[in-house]
């Protein structure tokens, strides 16, 4: 049995000729609190009919650009006319592919402008409604002010270029020394104490910074996870809440609160998914060996390439602070086989080696070439080496062209990383 959404003009007239019953007072409690939801999620909620282009905008939705409910008309232009210039080809080519080949989740972020003239990141996820022909009818979709994140972002781009640009103006300072050096031999064994000072000063800056960057990581991480997951998880019950209150008669209503929690449950699930990428849950809670294994798996099936992982013994004890930096190590290395070596699979391997730890990461790429290899404008192997150093470990990169690439990390287990005490507690 084919059932019809109403079109916005039967819904008004219906409203104006007293077809729809009156409200009774659960059901007016109900939208009460479906509204206090909404707008304690802070989300601004849009139904766009794709038939007659009229647009609902939920006073959530204007009051996230500076107006109250009264002062814009729910019209489709509002939303287009106050896109960035900058996003409006980019957002508008998004919508349009999406409407010609709907995929199950449509995602996009883009600048709105703000009353005070100003603009404001949304984060818009939305879901098509076709009709019996498989045609698309109504547009339903959602959008979240995500500007103190973008800022968050914009703040900590910065931050990294900062002190990007420290490390080279110290290493042109490094530069200029060995040319003193070469200059006044008679300075020579002052230079070179300094030159020393200077590097061990390099290699704290680089153990701080990826102290600052882990810190920052697992602060956001477990912000995100908890804070806004619960807020979701509130928001999903109150409207279960309201789904079951609905009169049974009222079916289009029945199908927006379906629709809503779809939507819910998805970005509960881009929620857990940035807060996994920032700070995976299982390298804190179960440890290393799980970590990897975990990381393996969702490795193959984002990428397609096999990935095998072994260990020996079965269970390996890590520290947090090693366990951390050996799992960060494999994901850099993981990263450069799926970006660079054209892999179909690639194996990876920890053993305990007397009072030591060795990770192996092995894949039948391309091989990476020796020039890459000891390129300084390489900055994931630097930061690959710069994260063992601390522990008096070392790592070793090795390809083979036609015959794939090895990534050997070997890290004892005594002794103290220097400067980290702390940092994961």
């Amino acid at each position: 049995m084919e059932t019809r959404l109403p079109s916005f003009d039967e819904g008004r007239n219906s409203a104006k000729s007293g077809a729809f019953p009156r409200t009774p007072p659960d059901r007016t409690e109900a939208e009460a609190r479906w509204r206090w939801a909404i707008q304690a999620a802070n989300i601004g909620v849009w139904d766009w009919d794709l038939r007659t282009n009229d647009v609902f905008l939920s006073p959530e939705w204007k009051r996230q650009l500076g107006y109250e409910d009264h002062e814009i008309p729910s019209r489709y232009e509002e939303w287009e006319s106050r896109l960035h210039p900058e996003d409006r080809h980019r957002t508008l080519a998004t919508l349009k592919a999406y409407r010609t080949r709907p995929s199950p989740d449509y995602e996009v972020e883009f600048r709105l402008r703000h009353r005070d003239g100003s603009y404001r990141w949304i984060l818009a996820r939305a879901a098509l409604i076709c009709d019996a022909d498989g045609m698309p009818i109504r547009m339903l979709g959602a959008h979240v002010d995500i500007s103190r994140r973008k800022h968050a972002e914009t703040a900590l781009r910065r931050v990294h270029e900062e002190l990007e640009r420290g490390v080279q103006e110290r290493t042109a300072e490094l530069s200029k020394a060995i040319d003193i050096l070469q200059e006044q031999i008679a300075e020579r064994h002052k230079v070179e104490d300094h030159l020393r000072r200077s590097q061990e000063q390099l290699h704290a800056l680089s153990t701080r910074l990826l102290s600052m960057l882990e810190e920052e990581r697992t602060r956001i991480a477990r912000e995100t996870h908890d804070e806004l997951g619960q807020t979701l998880t509130a928001l999903k019950i109150a409207l279960a809440w309201i789904r079951q209150r609905l009169p049974t008669d009222q079916k289009p209503m029945q199908d927006k609160a379906d629709q809503m929690a779809h939507l819910i449950d998805t970005t509960v699930q881009a929620t857990r998914r940035i807060a996994t990428e920032l700070r995976p849950r299982v390298l804190d809670d179960l440890g290393l060996v799980a970590a990897l294994e975990w990381h393996a798996r969702e490795f193959q099936e984002r990428t397609g390439i096999a990935c095998g992982f072994t260990r020996s013994p079965e269970d390996i004890v890590v520290d947090p602070a090693r366990a951390t930096t050996l799992f960060r190590i494999c994901q850099e290395a993981l990263t450069n086989v799926a970006r660079h070596a054209n892999a179909t699979r690639v194996d990876l391997i920890l053993v305990l080696v007397g009072a030591a730890l060795r990770l192996e990461v092995r894949d039948d790429g391309r091989g990476i070439p020796e020039e890459a290899v000891a390129d300084p404008k390489s900055l994931g192997l630097m930061g690959m080496r710069e994260r063992v150093l601390p522990w008096g470990g070392d790592i070793h990169i090795r390809g083979i062209q036609g015959r794939g690439t090895v990534v050997n990390v070997h890290i004892p287990l005594e002794g103290n990383q220097a400067g980290l005490s702390g940092v994961l507690a």
